[in-house]
């Protein structure tokens, strides 16, 4: 009966990877059930054959490997980061196989409890954890205004009511369009709100002397 434990193991390792997937799966991550399947039950593998060949080469091995197919589900788009949760959930479950493939009680009891926080903490939403830790965002905005109609200071101000600070750089540029002075001056905003900050943009671009507000990609600060 001693293949009748590695069953065990593979089969509750395929189970709490797939819970976990089924959670990345419904959130439409590019890693989902089949993967965070397939990770626990690989990892849980690979400590069965290091368990019983007595290598511990083979599953530190695994760590190695989990990297690499980590990182293939990081992108990089402008300069945001997505993918690093996916990332770190496919690192977890490795962690759930391996400790389920040693087959003791205390690591089923390590394995379930790891299930527990990783499913708690990927179900937990961001906007929930926004009303508790105000975030700091950074964003540049190029304001293309009439010096002669509104001023530079009233420019920053229209902004200054809803960012946490407003840093007035030195690029501004002066021209002229059809008989017209025109200025463009780059600001540095740093905001808790990005909906509130694009609402006031489209706002303060519809007021009097200003001619157009541009905002670049809302990163974090």
């Amino acid at each position: 009966m001693s293949y009748v434990w590695p069953i065990v193991h593979l089969i509750a390792a395929a189970v709490l990877g797939g819970v976990i997937g089924a959670q990345r799966q419904a959130a439409h991550k590019p890693a989902g059930f089949r993967t965070h399947l397939l990770v626990a039950v690989g990892s849980c593998a690979f400590m069965e054959v290091s368990r019983l060949t007595g290598d511990s080469r083979i599953a530190a091995g695994v760590i190695t490997g989990i990297g690499f197919l980590g990182a293939g589900a990081i992108v990089r788009e402008g300069l945001m980061t997505r993918g690093l949760t996916t990332a770190a959930s496919i690192w977890a479950v490795s962690a759930i196989g391996l400790a389920l493939g040693y087959g003791t009680a205390e690591s089923y009891a390590v394995a379930a409890m790891t299930t527990a926080i990783v499913l708690a903490a990927l179900s937990f939403a961001d906007d929930r954890l926004e009303r508790i830790y105000r975030p700091r965002f950074e964003v540049n905005a190029w304001i293309t205004f009439e010096p002669r109609t509104i001023t530079s200071e009233q420019v920053a101000d229209v902004f200054a009511r809803v960012c946490l600070d407003v840093q007035r750089s030195a690029r501004l540029e002066l021209r002229e369009e059809d008989g017209v002075a025109l200025a463009t001056w780059l600001l540095v905003l740093y905001t808790s709100d990005r909906d509130k900050l694009r609402r006031v943009a489209l706002e303060a671009s519809e007021l009097k002397g200003i001619r157009r507000v541009a905002l670049s990609e809302i990163a974090p600060a």
